[in-house]
């Protein structure tokens, strides 16, 4: 179901993407900075999401972190490498912060930005609030670029460092985690 939805978000975005009031492409001298800047909000993030998880040891943010690769610690490189990073991230962007955050506004495109992620995941609350602050940072990537480049470079990032990363983090702590997925 989840897959069909993403496939679904994946054609409305190409088939959408040129009614977009904000570019994908940045003029050619701005692309290097807004590769940048993609870049360094995309590992921030990472960065600030493994370290809430390693710091505030609490059983939601670890089943959160636990459903959130279960697919990712199954599936083959495929999955990880390519399916996840391109072609879920590529069209969350395209979609809400291309399409829908010129017309719907920040706070009600971030929160329908949570809201789709929430399905997957039992503890709706955290889910809800990191994916807004994850959604925050993408659009305030877009705002300070003006470009989709940088925003979908930082998702991008942010998805294949927590494809990664994650995964070892959950090995390290097999007791936490055991105790969890029972």
């Amino acid at each position: 179901m989840v897959r069909i939805f993403e496939l679904l978000l994946f054609g409305l975005s190409l088939a959408f993407w040129q009614y977009s009031k904000i570019s994908i492409l940045p003029p050619s001298q701005d692309i290097p900075s807004c590769l940048l800047t993609g870049l360094f909000v995309g590992i921030f993030l990472s960065v600030f999401s493994f370290y809430v998880a390693k710091r505030f040891k609490s059983k939601a943010i670890d089943r959160y972190v636990l459903e959130f690769h279960r697919e990712y610690l199954k599936g083959g490189w495929f999955n990880k490498y390519i399916y996840s990073p391109l072609l879920i991230s590529v069209p969350e962007e395209l979609f809400f912060r291309g399409l829908l955050l010129p017309y719907l506004g920040f706070l009600f495109t971030n929160t329908l930005f949570s809201l789709i992620h929430i399905i997957r995941f039992s503890d709706k609350i955290v889910t809800f609030v990191s994916i807004f602050i994850y959604g925050t940072f993408f659009s305030l990537t877009l705002y300070l670029t003006h470009s989709l480049l940088a925003s979908l470079v930082a998702h991008y990032t942010f998805t294949i460092l927590r494809i990664y990363y994650f995964p070892m983090y959950i090995e390290n702590n097999q007791k936490l985690f055991s105790r969890i997925r029972s």
